[in-house]
């Protein structure tokens, strides 16, 4: 029993580290990263920042899914972030809900 009780949260640990990996690896594929960085500003915001600037927006992920999609500027400063139309939607969202888990 005791073993049983200890192993839900390394297992969950290790569930969320695969999450993380698959969606960093996502990140890369479609060239997120050539901008942004999971801890620090790049050409555009850190992956933490959005997720500390969203996280009380119960609609945060709508919003982003539409920002990346349709690219954009102004919010972050004035270069703006071209439109990503060849991500997939199950990437996008993968994505953007690992970045809001960033804070």
């Amino acid at each position: 029993m005791y073993i049983a009780i200890q192993s839900g949260p390394i297992q969950s640990a290790n569930a969320a580290n695969q999450i993380d990996k698959s969606a960093l690896e996502l990140a890369k594929k479609h060239s997120c990263l050539s901008c942004h960085a999971p801890n620090k500003k790049l050409i555009g915001p850190a992956f933490k920042d959005i997720a500390t600037k969203y996280r009380d927006n119960p609609s945060a992920s709508k919003y982003l899914y539409l920002r990346v999609r349709n690219g954009g500027s102004g919010v972050w400063g004035v270069v703006a972030m071209p439109a990503n139309q060849k991500i997939s939607d199950a990437d996008l969202e993968k994505i953007i809900d690992w970045i809001m888990i960033q804070n």
